[in-house]
């Protein structure tokens, strides 16, 4: 006779359980016969399950049993469902203990239950918005998942829903695997699922192996059941008022052992991916002490009872562990190297004999059981693990103790009741977290094998997440500079978790004795380069942030965040978050003011005022987005010089420069042909005012005679700055337009030759609308003594550039009538490139401006090359 059988069960409609009967002399089916069928049907089709299991148990016969439990959605949500389900004599029966201490445990009847609803309800009240260490890269919006599982809520299922499935005597299954809205309340697919029949094979294929360890028979397994149907029958509150408190109010929750398993099932996968070089976090190891009385002897079984088998071998914890912790998950994934090095052995002496351990050498992870054997100070007594916890801390051995990674006791409970544990900690005021210790959210290998899985894979993800901070945590990383409203300060606080995450190698080195898994973390961490790479560029990012003044583009700095995620694959989330906390500290003043003009001229104004504003450049563009602005006022702002770009402002009647105290340099001549509407121009509070008055000139002027005059004295005056005879080296910039922020960037670094008066820059960007682009773009470059040419792939693939500026720049340096200086910007293919025989910049074709990871100081190298041929040509002059 097969030594497994099953039972069936249901409850009425009014929640009281009945057994099920599906042979001819047992008619009561109530409406579960095809069911019962399919479940026949699995059990026949398997042949492990055919040999060990019978379908149906046709009397209450010696033999191990497992119930089946069919339940409708108006059960789930039926209290008087969950309290018949404990009072059930053929289920569970809970009797309320009278008397002493000292009575025995009532009888029960000790069958795991397998609840069979209609759908997966497991999952409900289980939003995951991305918060704690489980690898999900992706923040979940929890409202929205709320929504999507709105017909689940309307079930109305009662709170304490989950004992269906929290542990190895309650286990539950849905018939559908998906919810589906057909209409309003309406549920798809109406017919069974296949992946319900390999849930259920897989499941009586697990019971069954519990049964084999002899998990059922423990003392510690029936006394979790006792106490966990004791917490269903009282974890609610009665109605008092009428505010409906006792309606959604549970005092003591359960978990799920499916979901336990799916997030566990994730983990293991997570850990599979393979990194840089190939590299695994399941290539890791860790060791283990075990600090528990039943580490190495068997667990203790329930006497006297009719389920105890005279054949059956109860297995101990470090077994039932190792077996729990080398399975592998759905896909096939390989285990973990995690072993049990190190165990207390019988129930004497255990504080002592794990300090001792712990003075021989380091653990990477302590099981610490709740109940520790025989007390040392008082053999009538039993020890504590939160006293293990109090010797590691105060005992006169805690120096010599060995610390596990980071320089911590990494503590994992394992008790039977590790809320116990917990609770023990918060009334002792012991910190579960600190520079000692770190303790885990426990889980009992013995009742609750997923959710201890779960847990202490999520307590290795939090070692590694202390060295390597994988993508989630990455994703994660960012939210702890958010809310801070100062530039320096955001950029400081980023700059200290960098040096801080550059120094945890250093730690590793400092910490990692005797322990498998920070000398294999070292290994894993040299094989990434990427990763190491990141930090150090960074670093240099936040330089250039540094640098940055508020008013100016932040292109370039976020130009940068992109270049740093292209480069360094799986950073995307972290640069995309900095990204958008750098520009709560950026203000771009040229994009401002365009967009003031655009409204401007969509509201038909003519007047844009642009006062005291940071604006240090200003923007070319603003002839082409508003042609006809008439009075411009850019007064107290941070400008050195104005575009020829101005002059294309054909109706400007009114402009006001004043306290622009750096302001050098403005385009005289151009104005005075073009800007033939100019009735007002103010210099005031200007260095290029100042030198007026030096000269007895008044810089304001407020009609057209005195503009036509003050622009003259200007042109005389600071014929340097204006004076295309006078006004030093041109530099002609060659470059394709997808270099365009490339090219700004160059011209910033040239500033400070263009202030002593050495160079005048030109680039297309000077051309003024109406002009012909190409007739100009010609003139300057026959005209200008220097020729810097933005090399990139894009400048290579310029039909234009290679048509017409080069030929031309080519011919010039021939006659000595120029220097052609290549700036290459990326790595290219440059083949039998002709350029090569130029001295180029910043250190040729093989390290180009983005190969360096301090980009200013690439752009810096340009400038001095720059500075020296000007100065060369200066020389000759």
């Amino acid at each position: 006779m097969n030594q497994y059988q099953l039972q069936y069960f249901t409850a009425d409609s009014s929640g009281r359980i009945v057994r099920l009967g599906f042979e001819p002399d047992e008619p009561s089916t109530l409406g579960w016969s095809a069911l019962y069928r399919r479940i026949c049907a699995i059990v026949s089709s398997d042949d492990e399950l055919k040999s060990q299991l019978v379908p149906f148990l046709q009397s209450d016969q010696a033999g191990r049993t497992i119930q089946i439990l069919f339940v409708k959605n108006s059960h789930l949500g039926n209290r008087i469902f969950y309290y018949n389900l404990c009072r059930h004599g053929k289920l569970r029966r809970v009797e309320s203990p009278l008397g002493s201490k000292e009575m025995s445990l009532p009888e029960m009847t000790q069958c795991p239950i397998i609840t069979i609803g209609l759908y997966d309800i497991m999952s409900i009240y289980e939003e995951s918005p991305g918060l704690d260490f489980e690898p999900d890269t992706e923040i979940i919006d929890w409202k929205k998942q709320r929504i999507e599982n709105k017909l689940l809520y309307k079930i109305n299922l009662d709170h304490r829903v989950k004992f269906l499935d929290s542990s190895i005597w309650q286990r539950y299954i849905p018939l559908y695997t998906t919810v589906e809205q057909v209409g309003e309340t309406k549920f798809d697919p109406p017919e069974l699922s296949c992946s319900f029949d390999k849930r259920m094979a897989a499941l009586l294929k697990k019971i069954i192996g519990y049964y084999e360890l002899g998990l059922y028979e423990s003392v510690a397994a029936v006394t979790t059941l006792e106490f966990n149907c004791r917490m269903l029958l009282n974890s609610f509150i009665q109605k008092a008022g009428d505010r409906g408190h006792h309606e959604t109010v549970t005092p003591f929750k359960f978990h799920s052992e499916t979901v336990m398993e799916q997030k566990c099932e994730r983990l293991i996968q997570f850990f599979e991916k393979e990194r840089e070089s190939g590299k695994k976090l399941s290539d890791l190891r860790w060791n283990m002490l075990m600090v528990d009385d039943h580490s190495d002897t068997p667990l203790s079984s329930i006497k006297g009872s009719k389920q105890v088998n005279s054949n059956s071998h109860l297995s101990n914890k470090k077994s039932i562990i190792g077996k729990l912790l080398t399975a592998t998950g759905k896909a096939g994934n390989s285990r973990l190297n995690i072993e049990a090095t190190g165990i207390t052995s019988s129930d004497k002496e255990i504080i002592s004999q794990g300090v001792k351990k712990l003075k021989e050498t380091s653990y990477d992870i302590i099981l610490l059981d709740y109940l520790l054997g025989q007390s040392e100070s008082n053999p009538k007594l039993k020890a504590y693990g939160h006293e293990f916890l109090l010797e590691m801390a105060t005992g006169s051995d805690r120096k010599l103790l060995h610390r596990g990674p980071m320089g911590r006791f990494w503590v994992f409970p394992i008790s039977s009741f590790p809320h116990a544990f917990t609770d023990k900690l918060h009334q002792l005021n012991i910190d579960g977290s600190n520079r000692r210790w770190y303790i885990a959210y426990g889980g009992d290998p013995i009742t609750t094998p997923e959710l201890f899985r779960t847990n202490f894979y999520r307590l290795i993800l939090r070692q590694i997440t202390e060295y390597y901070l994988h993508e989630a945590a990455l994703t994660r990383w960012p939210s702890q500079f958010m809310g801070i409203k100062d530039k320096d300060v955001w950029r400081k606080a980023v700059e200290s978790q960098i040096h801080i995450e550059q120094q945890k190698l250093k730690l590793l080195a400092n910490h990692r004795e005797n322990s498998p898994f920070m000398e294999e973390m070292e290994k894993f961490l040299e094989k990434q380069a990427q990763y190491l790479a990141f930090w150090k560029n960074l670093e240099e990012w936040l330089k250039k942030v540094e640098q940055y003044k508020r008013g100016n583009s932040p292109a370039e700095l976020i130009t940068g965040l992109h270049v740093l995620h292209q480069s360094h694959s799986g950073f995307e989330s972290v640069c995309k978050s900095l990204e958008e906390q750098l520009l709560a500290f950026t203000y771009n003043a040229e994009t401002s003011l365009l967009e003031r003009a655009i409204h401007a001229k969509t509201n038909n104004y003519t007047q844009v005022d642009f006062n005291d504003e940071p604006l240090f450049h200003f923007p070319g563009e603003l002839p082409k987005v508003f042609s006809g602005l008439k009075d411009l006022n850019v007064s107290g702002c941070k400008l050195s010089g104005l575009p020829v770009s101005i002059a294309g402002l054909l109706k400007l009647r009114t402009l006001n420069l004043s306290n622009n105290s750096n302001l050098m340099h403005i385009p005289a001549s151009d104005m005075l042909a073009h800007c033939v509407e100019l009735r007002q121009l103010n210099l005031r509070g200007t260095h290029i005012g100042q030198v007026l008055v030096e000269k007895n000139i008044e810089p304001f002027a407020n009609s057209r005679p005195e503009v036509l005059n003050l622009l003259k004295a200007v042109q005389e005056h600071c014929s340097m700055l204006n004076s295309e005879e006078e006004k030093g080296n041109t530099i002609f910039i060659s470059y394709a337009r997808e270099a365009s922020i490339m090219k700004s960037r160059l011209v910033t670094h040239l500033v400070p030759l263009r202030r002593m008066g050495l160079v005048t820059i030109w680039d297309d960007g000077e051309t003024i609308p109406g002009q012909e682009w190409n007739a100009e773009i010609k003139k300057n470059l026959l005209s200008a003594q220097i020729i810097l040419l933005l090399i990139d792939a894009d400048f290579m693939a310029s039909n234009y550039i290679w048509e017409v500026e080069i030929p031309l720049a080519q011919e010039r340096h021939e006659q000595k009538k120029c220097k052609i200086i290549p700036i290459y910007v990326n790595h290219i293919y440059s083949g039998v490139l002709t350029l090569k025989k130029y001295q180029s910049l910043p250190m040729g074709p093989e390290e180009p401006i983005t190969s360096f990871s301090n980009q200013d100081r690439a752009w810096s190298l340009v400038a001095a090359g720059v500075m020296r041929v000007v100065m060369s040509l200066h020389d000759k002059s």
